[in-house]
């Protein structure tokens, strides 16, 4: 542990959590849903929730987590279902999201 850690928990001014891989995961999914929720929001608006639910529910995936496996999936799905004068600036969303959370997979969509 790099010495400014070790001091801030000798201090008491930092916590020292361990949490398993599965749960560190699940937060991972959810984090990941939430972001990918509030960037198709932004391009989509009201309705976003229930296009993302159906698209995962098609995808076989529960609502409220993303897989980043699966996440390409879901990324045509929705380029797939939204208008196209929406599709460029959704594009450009999920391609952050997909850089941002190291999802190397390439977006091709027709």
């Amino acid at each position: 542990m790099p010495l400014a850690g070790q001091k801030s928990l000798e201090h008491g001014w930092a916590l020292l959590r361990v949490i398993s891989a599965d749960v560190e995961q699940q937060l991972m999914q959810q984090l990941l849903w939430t972001e990918l929720l509030n960037r198709t929001q932004q391009v989509i608006g009201l309705g976003s929730e229930k296009l993302l639910c159906s698209v995962a529910a098609c995808a076989g995936q529960p609502c409220g987590v993303v897989l980043p496996a699966q996440f390409v999936q879901l990324e045509r799905a929705l380029l797939a279902l939204v208008s196209q004068e929406q599709r460029p600036a959704l594009t450009e969303h999920l391609e952050a999201v997909r850089h941002k959370y190291a999802i190397l997979a390439p977006l091709r969509v027709a």
